[in-house]
């Protein structure tokens, strides 16, 4: 008997989360079915099933999002193949739904078909009877592209592999409030290096911490000449602290890392061979060890960056990646806040680099605090969003401007070659 719950363990616990999204979704599904039929009553078959319909499309959406990060745990980036086999499956439950629903109001008295118990009770009936099929189509059609594949993937991030690569690289750590980690992350970090490259150095930067995260890395400093230093008085966020470590970075190549321990500088090894064929390598989390909403809110960040700057990147705010260091010596990088992976990303990409992505392992908080999902660091983030998208934009469309001849606008002239 204990056998077979430990076996069927991980199922039981999808079908009770499946269960719990579930009942979110038919609350969803009946506030949204009432208030309509509260705007506008009837008593007409077809407009009750029009409406159940539009309910279904609203707590639909609300499925996909928690059955993704929550139920499943499906890891992979939403893609319009994916979008598309959920919309399937969604449609045929909602026709299904609607079936159910007609045989439940062809048996019950209309009256109960108005705004009220009566509906609710109905949607009750129907969410229940549906969501069998539901999670049957959803396993098995929906989320299952990383089934086999994280095994397969733990299997070859267990182990990193062992060589030394020719090139000379800058590591940037930017900290704050990290003394429980911070020795153990830069002495990682120093024998991974010396085992790994020709050349480096380690710049930790010191974010205006309050512990004794900078006399820690002093101490290091004096012993050790390639570990250095960098002080802010004040905190001032991931991304000024980054743009402090990359504007001092010496070597060929610039790598930065969180110094927070989640990241295992080991897997290093795996974006370092690309260097020869590509300007970047940027690492992303592979089964992130994060609480659900830290997951939740960098996978709706992810989607609003895909969307505002067209960018294709699995994992933006992943702090595991590697740049061509001249590529610090000629931007501006002009964002400090949560957005500044995001625009060190965007402008590499829109200065014709070309980079590719690996997966890389991502650990437990082993100790400091986290400061990435407080309400006022997303809000900020947001706000240089907006701000610098359109900004960013005009500059596109005047540089685009600026490069056209006179013949491509439609005049007689020289082309015209200079900036504005």
């Amino acid at each position: 008997m204990l056998k077979d719950i430990r076996r069927n363990g991980p199922l039981l616990v999808k079908l009770l989360r499946f269960g719990l999204v579930g009942s979110l979704n038919t609350i969803v599904d009946i506030v949204v079915l009432n208030l309509i039929l509260w705007l506008f009553p009837t008593n007409d078959t077809w407009q009750i099933l029009a409406f159940n319909s539009l309910a279904c499309i609203v707590a639909a959406c609300n499925s996909f999002f928690w059955n993704k990060l929550w139920t499943f745990k499906y890891r992979e980036p939403v893609t319009a193949q994916l979008v598309l086999r959920f919309a399937g499956v969604s449609f045929v439950s909602m026709v299904g739904n609607n079936v159910v629903l007609w045989i439940f109001i062809q048996l019950l008295p209309s009256t109960l078909t108005s705004a009220g118990l009566g509906a609710t009770l109905l949607k009750v009936a129907v969410g229940a009877t549906m969501m069998a099929l539901s999670y049957i189509g959803q396993h098995t059609l929906v989320f299952v592209g990383n089934k086999q594949e994280p095994k397969k993937q733990a299997m070859a991030l267990s182990q990193p592999p062992s060589s030394y690569f020719p090139v000379s690289i800058s590591v940037v750590l930017p900290a704050y409030n990290e003394e429980a980690v911070i020795a153990t992350t830069v002495r990682k970090v120093f024998l991974a290096l010396s085992r790994m490259v020709a050349d480096f150095e380690i710049l930790v930067v010191n974010d205006g911490s309050k512990d004794r995260t900078g006399a820690i890395v002093a101490a290091i400093a004096e012993q050790e000449p390639r570990v250095r230093l960098i002080t802010h008085q004040v905190n001032q966020g991931a991304g000024a602290a980054l743009v402090s470590g990359f504007t001092r970075a010496s070597k060929a190549y610039t790598f930065y890392m969180d110094a927070d321990g989640q990241f295992d500088i080991n897997d290093l090894v795996r974006l370092l061979p690309y260097l020869s064929e590509y300007d970047g390598v940027f690492g992303y989390r592979f089964a992130r060890q994060d609480p659900w909403i830290r997951k939740f809110n960098a996978w709706g960040w992810n989607q609003v960056v895909r969307f505002v700057f067209n960018l294709r990147v699995r994992d933006i705010d992943c702090a595991f990646k590697i740049f061509r260091t001249d590529y610090f010596r000629q931007v501006v990088l002009e964002a400090r806040g949560a957005l500044l992976l995001t625009e060190v990303v965007y402008k590499f990409a829109r200065a014709g680099y070309n980079y590719t992505e690996v997966a890389v392992r991502h650990l437990p908080r082993e100790g400091g605090s986290s400061t990435g999902a407080k309400p006022g660091v997303i809000l900020r983030a947001f706000k240089e969003l907006f701000f610098y998208a359109l900004k960013w934009h005009e500059e596109e469309q005047l540089s685009l401007y600026s490069n056209t001849s006179y013949e491509e606008l439609g005049l007689q002239g020289t082309n015209v070659s200079t900036r504005w």
